[in-house]
């Protein structure tokens, strides 16, 4: 398997310290911020109180406090924090350290990045392994869509519901409340999400702008909202009706045939 890393824009790291600020992150994350230990990590979101998706993040917890890595829409996170913070005894700031994450088989000092179906770390300068494939912006969110990883912003946004991505490791259960939990719960319970984000593949390699809104039999079953050209196919992530995936594996766009992954 290859091997690539990513240099992280330093506005998608932020350090929150502060005696209070394990009691502030747990009510506002799907993390059970209570029970870290040092160098824990740990995937979670924030959301609206409808259950969809303001952010994105990675945390870990270290001698100062806890770092926090956002997917994407750093500043976006963090002022949503400060829209948040009042009387708690803590400060939100951003890391001085550059931020790698490196994707490959490697057993590498780091912290241990979400599992994509590839495994990861988030890294220093000096632990980039010297043979790794460095990628650009579009090369990197290719990668991700590879393994069917939607990117924040793109493929899932404040319209989608956190579970309608591959994330339902990313929900902590057993915390208690915060905003969303009731929305999210209720899924869980009913079973009632009426779509899903999906890798889709077609052999043709075709150049498409998105998004675009896809059809079947005359009804609208969702948002192509990616498309990328590889060597053999053109792939991307669509978010999809269930009434749709629940029946079909494949749709037509301009005259060529769509599959449908379903891990």
């Amino acid at each position: 398997m290859e091997e690539y890393y990513y240099e992280h824009p330093r506005a998608q790291v932020f350090e929150i310290v502060g005696p209070e600020a394990s009691d502030f992150l747990h009510r506002l994350s799907t993390i059970h911020f209570k029970n870290f230990k040092d160098n824990d990590v740990k995937y979670g979101a924030f959301l609206t109180g409808k259950g969809t998706v303001l952010s994105l993040f990675t945390a870990w917890k270290n001698s100062h406090g806890y770092t926090l890595f956002f997917e994407s829409g750093g500043e976006t996170a963090i002022q949503y924090l400060n829209s948040m913070h009042f009387a708690e005894d803590l400060k939100i700031l951003k890391s001085p350290h550059q931020l790698y994450e490196y994707r490959g088989t490697r057993s590498i000092s780091g912290y241990i990045a979400f599992n994509w179906g590839i495994p990861g770390a988030f890294i220093q300068t000096g632990d980039v392994p010297s043979d790794a494939k460095k990628l650009n912006s579009y090369e990197w969110r290719m990668l991700k869509a590879t393994y069917g990883i939607p990117e924040l912003g793109t493929d899932i946004t404040t319209d989608h519901i956190l579970i309608e991505g591959p994330f339902e490791q990313w929900v902590d259960r057993n915390k208690g409340c915060y905003p969303g939990q009731e929305v999210i719960e209720k899924i869980y319970t009913y079973g009632r999400l009426p779509k899903k984000i999906f890798k889709v593949k077609t052999t043709h390699k075709t150049q498409i702008k998105t998004p675009i809104p896809l059809s079947f039999e005359d009804q609208n079953i969702g948002t192509l909202t990616s498309v990328y050209v590889g060597n053999t196919e053109a792939f991307g992530l669509a978010t999809l009706k269930k009434t749709f995936t629940d029946k079909f594996t494949e749709f037509v766009l301009d005259g060529q045939v769509w599959t449908v992954e379903k891990t």
